[in-house]
């Protein structure tokens, strides 16, 4: 007869002598184990459970102004942003940190990542004052597009997903820039030689840009809170823009086509 021995999750034991920052991570960590106790990996009813759960967080945040890694846990709340409402939460929790956390070097950096995270939201006029340069090393603004419809690419040399999305781009691009489509397809890598040897291997004729830094010092990309790529947007004559492919969670670009195809109808 076989025996199973099944033995209970807990919360793992932490002794804590005068520290506020393992208390605040203790509370945090203690709400995230219990959705895994309860779900697992099932992410089946997680969703609705996971928004309770950050919920809870802010309420816990909003106790500890004083604490430098109330910071980073703000950090960690806003890499899993789903609206323009919760962005602005956090910032309402940031305003209300001491001044010296806020103006501390982080405290700064946090700020303008939570006030970029929507400048590409769809609605928005496309504004950066970031110099681009293109594969003849000109300066380019990107405020300078100028098409009935300029379809705007964050990629980069080394990106094997933006790689893939390149033959439907040119697709798309064949089709219809005659009808005044053109696309911006910006390198945020430094390696120029690489660059230009990809544009030559991938055949693409539209404009290539390139900021000539790494991603994670790209100014161009901090500008606009580029933290995952490939990322696309859609912008009209005006600067409007009118598509964003993660608000639209347009994996396919699907939805990148119809909306091309709608605004070149009413142009």
């Amino acid at each position: 007869k076989s025996i199973k021995n099944k033995i209970k999750n807990k919360f793992f034991e932490r002794t804590f002598i005068n520290s506020k920052s393992n208390e605040l991570y203790n509370k945090f960590d203690s709400l995230n184990h219990l959705v895994y106790l309860k779900y697992g990996n099932n992410p089946v009813g997680k969703g609705e459970e996971l928004k309770k759960v950050r919920a809870q967080k802010i309420e816990i945040l909003k106790k500890y102004k004083s604490n430098y890694y109330a910071l980073k846990l703000l950090y960690t709340l806003s890499r899993n942003k789903t609206t323009e409402q919760d962005i602005n939460e956090l910032i309402t929790i940031y305003d209300s940190l001491d001044y010296v956390i806020k103006n501390s070097p982080e405290g700064i950096q946090l700020y303008t990542k939570l006030t970029n995270t929507f400048k590409l939201a769809e609605g928005n006029i496309l504004a950066s004052q970031v110099p681009l340069y293109n594969s003849q090393g000109q300066v380019f603004m990107i405020n300078n597009v100028a098409y009935k419809l300029n379809l705007i690419a964050f990629s980069a040399v080394w990106c094997g997903p933006c790689k893939k999305k390149i033959p439907l781009l040119k697709q798309m691009y064949n089709k219809y820039k005659t009808n005044g489509l053109e696309v911006y397809y910006i390198n945020l890598d430094n390696d120029d030689a690489e660059w230009k040897k990809m544009i030559n291997s991938y055949g693409m004729k539209w404009t290539n840009l390139t900021d000539k830094a790494l991603w994670r010092e790209s100014e161009f990309a901090k500008d606009f809170n580029i933290e995952f790529i490939p990322r696309y947007i859609l912008v009209d004559d005006k600067g409007k823009i009118i598509y964003n492919s993660v608000q639209r969670k347009d994996e396919d670009l699907s939805v990148l086509e119809r909306v091309i195809i709608q605004e070149l109808k009413t142009k």
